[in-house]
């Protein structure tokens, strides 16, 4: 009975140590795989961010642009008005100086009738005086019939050349006040174009206005979102910086976990696309756009194609529903070396089991932020992303 009651103590101490050690070679606790996963979801939130913000400045860029071309346009108009009032103005000055020449001719005009006027006026005033004694002057002067009529007729014709005159003159004066008339109705034609003009350019002046405070308002939305860009920048790098900390912080724990198990990768690579293996196969590359952190592996009816590990180790981590990577795993090699395979369609393999090289471990897809199905396969170095190419020569 004794013997029963120390076999099960026995027994159960085993259990326990055995527990123990299954948990110490275990990679981090959920807990840990959640910081990751809100790591990157904050990087992610980011990005869209980013995008948007891009997208913004794009569109307000555009906007300055046409509203630019839109005020140049405007500024084009009123200097064209204002050309056209020039000319208006000195038109009018042309048709001013014209009527003051008229109001001078008329004035002098007017001033010829009044003198030939008085000359006639003293003339019939000394034929009046005279009266029938003139004439009696001109018989008894007269040295024939001849005479008579001969001198009659030139004190006749005096008097109608005085009168002719007058009347030449008045009519020279109407003429030219036809002609001021016609000069003033040419001027008030002007004059009232150049109102237009004016009043065309006053709107033009009010457009341009309320279209250099547009240019502003967008130039400075524009500088505004240039420093919301910049502040994000900073914001991403910080948040790609802690995923890399994550990844510091991680390997420190699996080279302690490791010293203990002893499961550590070959060191060496092998391609994890079998079947697309040449240059004609690659995507974007290590470092393309802004810091791509590994390559991705595509070619013709790749989706749901299976991939494989590229060296032995653990599943370290594997996510569903990732917004960036979508479904992904990543696998501990040892020695502060971890690989990354993501916008898979499906996986093989769980948290904390052990693959072997060349091992099936998942198939292709295009989940999370992915163009098409390809493989994005990374290498990271003691949670810092390196360059996969160093471990391959792909031909052609």
């Amino acid at each position: 009975m004794n013997n029963k009651r120390y076999g099960r103590r026995v027994l159960s101490a085993v259990l326990c140590v055995l527990l123990f050690f299954s948990m110490v070679m275990l990679p981090p606790v959920q807990s840990e795989a959640a910081s990751l996963e809100e790591l990157q979801a904050n990087l992610s939130n980011l990005k869209e961010q980013q995008a948007a913000l891009d997208n913004k400045l794009a569109e307000l860029k555009n906007q300055a642009s046409s509203q630019q071309a839109y005020l140049d346009q405007l500024n084009q108009k009123i200097s064209n008005a204002q050309s056209q009032i020039n000319n208006l103005n000195a038109q009018i000055e042309m048709y001013d100086v014209q009527i003051v020449q008229k109001e001078k001719e008329i004035s002098e005009a007017e001033d010829q009738i009044n003198a030939d006027y008085e000359v006639l006026k003293k003339r019939l005033k000394v034929l009046y005086m005279m009266g029938e004694a003139s004439m009696l002057d001109i018989v008894l002067s007269a040295e024939s019939v001849t005479d008579y009529f001969n001198k009659a007729e030139f004190v006749s014709a005096i008097v109608k050349h005085d009168n002719e005159i007058i009347e030449q003159m008045k009519d020279r004066t109407n003429e030219i006040r036809e002609e001021m008339k016609a000069i003033e109705a040419d001027r008030a034609a002007v004059a009232l174009i150049r109102t237009e003009y004016d009043l065309q350019k006053m709107e033009l002046n009010i457009a341009a206005s309320e279209a250099k405070r547009v240019a502003a308002v967008l130039a400075q939305q524009a500088a505004d979102a240039e420093a919301q860009k910049i502040e994000l920048q900073k914001k991403y790098d910080e948040a790609d910086k802690a995923i890399e900390q994550w990844w510091i912080e991680y390997n420190k724990q699996q080279q302690q976990l490791q010293q203990q198990n002893q499961i550590v990768g070959t060191g060496t690579f092998i391609w994890p696309m079998p079947g697309y293996a040449s240059k004609k196969n690659l995507g974007d590359m290590f470092g393309a756009g802004r810091g791509h952190r590994g390559i991705d592996i595509n070619g013709a009816n790749i989706y749901g194609k299976t991939f494989i590990a590229a060296d032995s180790g653990r599943v370290a981590y594997v996510s569903y529903n990732d917004s960036i990577y979508g479904i992904y795993c990543i696998i501990d090699h040892g020695k502060g070396i971890t690989t990354l395979y993501g916008h898979c369609s499906g996986l093989l393999v769980k948290k904390g089991q052990t693959v072997t090289k060349g091992q099936k471990i998942g198939y292709v897809g295009e989940s999370g932020i992915a163009t098409g199905p390809h493989l994005h396969f990374g290498v990271l170095k003691n949670g810092v992303a390196i360059d996969p190419m160093k471990y391959f020569n792909i031909g052609g």
